[in-house]
């Protein structure tokens, strides 16, 4: 049947699309912006191998609230420059006007519009989207030949655009579907294409836990690429240094409870007990940052995955200090004192503020 060509509609093309009400992001990805009713993109010309080309099937994916009206125009031509002359100087709801005029209504609300009445070797799409919240428009693409199928049976029935060609129709998306799917099944192994389903179970088969959902996904995607150099280092002080740096990009200072060889009085050996354990088994990973609860919960634990075997990890993330005694420090952390007044969401911490 041959490869079927397809255009995709993706950050290239988008870059010289003219955008009403829309902003662009990575991968082709159109975010609608809100208390904007009416939105609309004009693409950029498709262009086929030949003159008199019809074409396939316009595919498009979309999430919308439910008032929201996604409208798709698409219009056909042998000769370029004349059109695109009137679609330049033409505003944006001009530009509607004429695809009203001159053009076809693919579909309203749809996620596949075949485009079988449309012949010219130079395709242009309208999407307008109506509605006042907000939404994303993904995978825009169009196939470059109607059917897969309709040129398998005598030329009898070869009727292009009638009843037996739109019921193939259904059957030739399934098949292209599923045949644009087996293309990309390369894409499954890539760690940097791979969907995110995917990254949890190869986590897995490299012996590293990481489902629940609580991992950005290219901070999965770093993760499980680093997984087997992790794995060679496993259960050393380089193990926890690069997994820190890699979840905070930030230095690590590592304290080992059992090398603190040093001779203490009775108050000192309290307090280095309190601040860094009391038994050889104990490590303390310093990390200079203002992170929260959430992300120190999740970085205990993947640390807790490759962390020595019997030890006992405590993870204490550095903030500005001027208290004895405590986890402050003259060259990293440490501060002149201030009074300052308690007040809800600033990070007041409540033993070094007061309220009057």
């Amino acid at each position: 049947m041959g490869k079927m060509k397809t255009y995709e509609i993706g950050d290239s093309r988008l870059s010289k699309s003219k955008i009403t009400g829309m902003r662009t992001g990575k991968g082709g990805i159109l975010f609608l912006e809100k208390d904007v009713f009416c939105r609309r993109i004009f693409l950029p010309a498709l262009v086929a191998e030949k003159k008199g080309h019809r074409w396939g099937r316009l595919h498009l994916e979309y999430e919308l609230s439910e008032e929201a009206v996604c409208r798709v125009w698409a219009f056909a031509a042998d000769e370029k420059e004349a059109v695109e002359a009137c679609f330049e100087d033409a505003e944006a709801s001009e530009r509607k006007l004429l695809f009203e005029r001159e053009g076809h209504l693919c579909g309203v609300n749809c996620q596949d519009m075949l485009l079988y009445e449309l012949c010219g070797k130079y395709l242009w799409i309208l999407i307008e989207v109506s509605g006042s919240s907000g939404g994303v428009l993904r995978n825009i693409r169009v196939e470059g030949i109607g059917d897969s199928f309709l040129n398998t049976f005598p030329e009898i029935y070869r009727e292009e655009g009638g009843f037996l060609h739109r019921y193939l129709s259904v059957f030739s998306t399934l098949y292209q579907d599923f045949q644009r799917e087996i293309d990309e099944v390369h894409k499954w192994l890539d760690l940097d294409t791979a969907p995110r389903q995917f990254l949890y179970q190869y986590a897995e088969w490299l012996g590293m836990e990481l489902d629940g959902e609580f991992l950005e996904e290219e901070l999965l995607r770093e993760l499980v690429k680093n997984a087997y150099a992790l794995n060679r280092i496993k259960g050393t002080r380089e193990a926890v240094s690069r997994l820190v740096e890699m979840v905070l990009s930030k230095e690590a200072v590592i304290v080992e409870r059992g090398l603190l060889q040093v001779k203490l009085e009775e108050e000192e050996k309290e307090v280095y007990n309190r601040l860094y354990g009391d038994s050889p088994q104990d490590v303390t990973v310093l990390v200079q940052c203002d992170g929260q609860e959430k992300e120190k919960a999740r970085l205990l634990f993947l640390l807790k995955q490759f962390k020595p075997v019997r030890t006992r990890l405590s993870l204490v993330f550095l903030s500005e200090q001027s208290r004895m005694d405590s986890y402050c420090y003259m060259d990293r952390n440490a501060k002149l004192y201030q009074a300052s007044e308690a007040s809800i969401d600033r990070g007041a911490v409540m033993d070094s503020y007061y309220i009057r």
